[in-house]
């Protein structure tokens, strides 16, 4: 979970992402549970880098966290001779060294993230110890393992095939309800909720005069977020109607660097603004100074970093539905169709480009997104509902 990187480096609880898990953690520290966390390191990204430069194992203590913490290196303890085989042996000596701590704490319940699944399975197989797999989304590569006939696709299906006690999915817009269908054992209980959203105190005015159209994109800077490919279609743009837009880019990754260069490189550098890793409870008011939000996820676009742009009140523009891929099914039931602008899902950038133009030339049709009545904003519960709904959950499995 990259959101945590900083705190955990600086040994000062101040997360930039993943709120429905730093959440849950604090909720149950703040109620005097005895609460022991441990983070594994793993190659992170498309370049596989390792973002845990220690290299042995270590207990920190954080500021502002109440919890027993110790962090797995990662494959930085592995030799180098070990090759592209590094990151399934650190995972293999993290599961041993999870078991270890398993056997010291004896906790009344375990919960897992599905980068630890092989430790959640092997807990919940071996023992009599309830385990919780939260599952946060889709990805691709999960997708494929379904029906995947590699050695680590075969694993990670008998580790989902697990007698969890519950299982926990986000509904994020990627096709977690298909998902869990295909791959849980039928008697393991499953949950899928949505994310909850810090409401703000003040949302857009949607009486607000549009002189520059303040396009937000938002959430960690990779492939998936298809951010290069959005920037790529701004710089297209002929100098009349980029004169008209400022880009605010919230976020970090592994294309930050790159896509800076590319602003920095073009002649419209002014026109974009990175704000890089901000601290979650600081996005709002990135997000107030802004009418438009685009999100071009290939994984799914109901994630947490939409729903704070719904919560604030912008306007968006989204791929349509991929009934196919099972993308997005359920994405329009909670943004509504009248403060969306749906573009295909075949040569996107096309499409955005002139949707870009269109919206300069008649900056009345942004006017008519902003103007829709923000009703829907009251039926987002908010984080305190959502924590509350999983606290229950837990605490009914520890009884």
């Amino acid at each position: 979970m990259s959101g945590f990187k900083n705190s955990i480096i600086e040994t000062n609880w101040n997360p930039s992402g993943s709120p429905a898990i730093y959440k849950l953690i604090e909720t149950f520290a703040e109620d005097n549970n005895e609460v022991s966390i441990i983070f594994t390191a793993k190659e992170s990204g498309f370049s596989y880098k390792d973002i845990w430069d220690e290299i042995s194992d270590k207990k920190i203590k954080i500021k502002g966290l109440e919890a027993n913490t110790i962090v797995l290196t990662g494959v930085k303890k592995i030799p180098r001779i070990f090759g592209r085989y590094r990151g399934h042996i650190s995972s293999i000596r993290q599961t041993i060294k999870v078991w270890k701590f398993h056997k010291k704490f004896k906790p009344d319940i375990f919960y897992v993230d599905r980068s630890n699944i092989l430790a959640g399975s092997i807990i919940s197989r071996f023992t009599n110890t309830p385990v919780i797999l939260r599952v946060l989304g889709v990805t691709p590569s999960m997708k494929k393992m379904l029906n995947g006939k590699s050695i680590t696709q075969k694993i990670d299906r008998w580790c989902y095939n697990s007698p969890f006690s519950l299982v926990i999915g986000t509904e994020d817009g990627s096709g977690i309800a298909n998902f869990l269908n295909q791959i849980l054992n039928k008697k393991t209980p499953r949950e899928i909720k949505i994310n909850g959203v810090d409401k703000p105190l003040k949302t857009k005015d949607p009486n607000m005069l549009i002189d520059k159209i303040n396009i937000a994109i938002l959430g960690r800077i990779d492939p998936y977020k298809q951010t290069t490919e959005i920037i790529e279609t701004f710089l297209s743009l002929e100098d009349k109607y980029k004169k008209n837009i400022i880009v605010h880019i919230i976020g970090d990754g592994d294309n930050l660097e790159e896509l800076k260069n590319k602003a920095r490189d073009s002649s419209d550098g002014s026109n974009f603004i990175f704000y890089g890793s901000v601290p979650h409870n600081k996005v709002t008011e990135i997000l107030l100074k802004c009418n438009l939000y685009i999100s071009f996820n290939i994984m799914g676009n109901l994630s947490n970093s939409n729903l704070e742009a719904l919560a604030a009140g912008l306007s968006f523009i989204l791929p349509e539905a991929d009934y196919k891929n099972h993308r997005d099914t359920n994405t329009f039931m909670y943004i509504p169709d009248q403060i969306c602008i749906k573009l295909p899902l075949k040569n996107f950038q096309k499409s955005l480009k002139l949707q870009l133009q269109q919206l300069v030339d008649n900056p009345e049709n942004l006017l008519k997104l902003q103007s829709y009545p923000r009703d829907y904003i009251d039926k987002l519960e908010n984080w305190e509902e959502r924590i509350d709904w999983e606290k229950k959950l837990i605490r009914n499995i520890i009884k």
